[in-house]
């Protein structure tokens, strides 16, 4: 067992996280076998080696398997019975923090917040700041998935802040192999995105590719690209999306990163179906889905089944536009997940107007066009409530719908080029064209 331990945290050193998962893997069996501590110590001192080679095992496993595989699962649940009988904050920590990983990564996120509780319990009896930053890691995803926007932000710069002062510290290797500063980065180009800030998403997303070049974790970096990959297809900008993902798919593919290649190959889709081969692009992008829910990984799916939904319309399947956009929505009432909440009620409205027949659909579409704006506007998701705006304006022709959109296109000070707001303002010169002196 002592040895296979040794193989296994050096293998998870040189990154060879498959091998790493092979001996970490003998090495707990050896020791089922034994009952006993490899070596001098007390029963406290078997549980310490207990617990150490479950947490380096399950980082292995979240990099080959998938955060949510059930193998990684079953040692995480080991390591929950395991830290109850334990006292020391900074043993604990670690293996809360894993927990948060698996159930983030499962959607559940009222568990996700009893862990962050959990977690920040640790970090205000230690003066730590390595366990602070992790502790801030998993609140700014947590509060982004939320939609608590305000909150999120703060954790970002908290956890920069410290990361800049950890820099040379092994942090990855004790969590789950993440970069917290690439993490940071790439969650923060969402959120700015979505409130109105896409110039300074853009300037996030090149940090956070600028930062990546310098990590030395092939896992960490291909973290870093997926969180990209969203970004890029925020701001609808398909060139970069394409070349990225393709990128990114390719490293995954030589390292053996299951869960980031099925991300990869969604995006891949997406830009295949928005150039116009709508059919070959949702094959794709139904690929990737399958892989990514193989993998064990729920979480962003009200985004990836929005896309979907929106790519059918495209092609003028409605019925199955509807399907998966009924499925975004029940992921959305069932985990809290409501980052994307906005874009689904959008989209049912479009996806009732696409469907011919009943007489009162265009009322029902202009009811959840507003239930958007609604949405959007109490979650100061700015650029969702210009999407839903710019439904509503084309929909309706009450003042009212026009004179919304022109107050969501007035609150932008930058990104005027993004494509969002070129077909707002084409939507506003249609509604009140210019005139000649």
């Amino acid at each position: 067992a002592r040895y296979r331990r040794m193989a296994g945290e050096g293998a998870l050193g040189r990154h060879a996280y498959h091998e790493a998962s092979q001996h970490l893997q003998a090495a707990l069996e050896a020791f089922d076998q034994a009952r006993t501590l490899p070596g001098d110590g007390g029963p406290e001192d078997a549980v310490r080696w207990e617990l150490d080679v479950c947490t380096a095992l399950g980082a292995a496993l979240a990099v080959t398997r998938g955060h949510g595989a059930p193998e990684g699962g079953k040692v995480h649940a080991r390591t929950r019975a395991l830290i109850e009988g334990l006292d020391d904050p900074a043993t604990q920590f670690p293996i809360l923090f894993n927990l948060w990983t698996l159930s983030t990564s499962a959607a559940d996120l009222t568990e996700s917040k009893r862990l962050v509780t959990r977690m920040s319990e640790a970090v205000a009896r230690t003066d730590n700041d390595e366990m602070a930053l992790m502790f801030h890691s998993a609140k700014l995803r947590l509060a982004f998935f939320r939609a608590e926007y305000a909150e999120s932000a703060d954790s970002v710069r908290q956890a920069l802040t410290l990361y800049d002062a950890l820099r040379d510290h092994d942090v990855p290797s004790r969590y789950a192999q993440e970069e917290p500063g690439a993490i940071a980065l790439g969650v923060d180009a969402w959120r700015l995105w979505l409130q109105g800030c896409p110039a300074q998403a853009s300037t996030r997303d090149r940090e956070a590719r600028e930062l990546a070049k310098h990590l030395d974790s092939p896992f960490g970096r291909a973290v870093a690209w997926a969180w990209s990959l969203a970004s890029l297809q925020l701001r609808g900008e398909t060139a970069q999306l394409e070349r990225r993902a393709s990128e990114l798919r390719h490293h995954c593919a030589e390292q053996g990163f299951p869960t980031w290649i099925a991300w990869a190959t969604f995006f891949e889709g997406w830009v295949v179906g928005a150039r116009g081969n709508e059919a070959d692009g949702i094959a794709l992008m139904e690929k990737g889905l399958d892989g990514w829910r193989g993998a064990g990984v729920r979480v962003a799916e009200p985004y990836l089944l929005a896309l979907l939904s929106e790519m059918c319309l495209r092609a003028g399947r409605i019925e199955s536009a509807g399907e998966w956009l009924a499925e975004a929505r029940d992921r959305v009432e069932k985990t809290g997940e409501r980052w994307w909440e906005a874009e689904v009620h959008r989209l049912e409205g479009e996806v009732l107007l696409a469907a011919a027949g009943d007489g009162d659909r265009g009322d029902r579409a202009e009811a959840c066009f507003r239930r958007a704006l609604e949405v959007a506007g109490r979650q100061g998701a700015t650029s969702l409530e210009l999407r839903a705006a710019l439904s509503l304006s084309r929909l309706a022709s009450s003042p009212d719908a026009h004179r919304l959109l022109g107050e969501v296109v007035g609150r932008f000070t930058e990104g005027h080029d993004t494509a969002d707001l070129r077909a707002a303002q084409t939507q506003l010169s249609l509604i009140h064209p210019p005139t000649d002196d």
